[in-house]
């Protein structure tokens, strides 16, 4: 049978309410008080709490919010400046074969005539013209206008993703070993042993 005396075990201060039992049902008194508390911890526990508004409001659901929000401005931010960069380095590029091509139409002159050598004059001022748009172009600005392009043509945007995709996955797998190129290197090592 248990002590139900209200004996203190050695060290021991106070009886805490909450670990009592009520009637018949044997649960805790401060259940109900403890499952409201943690709610509110979650939920940022005021009346002027609004889903709408979870980062208002302290708790959980509130911290959540803040750092989801600050990742999402960090990583927006560092995209920014990766495609700042891009675009610096793009017009770099462009500007390089601007200039090849320019100090190539004295021989396209000589050789193939002054109409080819008209060509490729227009060729390189036609690339500096873009290597200029593109170094003043913001990133902003980049965006705004692939969602135009995307907007006006969305069959050319599929077009350009898909032959992009298509590269990209050339690239990785040209990047990537061939099994039976490795067996056979493996073969070879075993039979040079």
């Amino acid at each position: 049978m248990a002590d139900t005396t209200n004996t203190l075990p050695e060290g021991t201060d106070t009886i805490l309410d909450a670990g009592a039992t009520t009637g018949t049902t044997g649960a805790r008194a401060g259940t109900k008080a403890s499952t409201s508390q943690s709610n509110a911890l979650i939920s940022a526990g005021d009346a002027d709490y609004d889903a709408g508004d979870s980062a208002s409001g302290g708790g959980i659901r509130g911290m959540l919010s803040n750092v989801t929000t600050k990742a999402r401005d960090e990583a927006t931010g560092r995209a920014r400046g990766f495609v700042g960069d891009s675009l610096k380095s793009g017009s770099a590029t462009l500007g390089n074969i601007s200039t090849l091509i320019g100090d190539t139409v004295a021989q396209i002159e000589e050789k193939l005539g002054p109409q080819y050598a008209g060509y490729a004059r227009s060729a390189s001022e036609t690339v500096q013209r873009y290597a200029t748009s593109l170094e003043n172009k913001d990133p902003d600005e980049l965006v705004d206008d692939a969602r135009e392009l995307v907007r006006k043509s969305p069959g050319v945007a599929l077009a350009g993703a898909a032959i992009i995709g298509f590269g990209l996955i050339r690239l990785l797998k040209a990047g990537m070993p061939d099994d039976e190129a490795a067996e056979r290197r493996a073969a070879r090592r075993k039979s040079n042993d």
